[in-house]
């Protein structure tokens, strides 16, 4: 998805037609994203119960709650993490990151 909007410029997205094909696909988006998680909860329940033989970690599900609040927070229009904090431009950015040591943190 993110792909999707990375090839895509403003003058692109701001064709009718387009701009309602993304919306559209932005509002099915969390519908299709909880029956992922919900699946994926089901396979991490059935290996430990020995019923399946794929693995489901802590991590996967991190990761897909993760893209789907990068998804719905705009994270392929603001890279930067603090981008997409109210209140914080540029200089703000680049302040917060020289203090976390040039990184931007993600605590599981």
């Amino acid at each position: 998805m993110g792909y999707m909007y990375d090839i895509l410029e403003d003058q692109d997205v701001a064709i009718e037609t387009i701009s309602k094909d993304l919306e559209t696909i932005l509002r099915s988006i969390p519908s299709y994203i909880d029956i992922m998680l919900s699946q994926t909860m089901a396979l991490s329940q059935a290996y430990k119960m020995g019923r399946s033989p794929k693995k489901i970690t802590a991590k996967n599900i991190m990761t897909l709650i993760q893209f789907s609040q990068n998804l719905m927070q705009g994270g392929w229009i603001n890279k930067d993490a603090f981008a997409q904090l109210p209140g914080f431009d540029e200089p703000q950015c680049k302040k917060a990151k020289t203090l976390l040591g040039g990184q931007t943190k993600t605590i599981f």
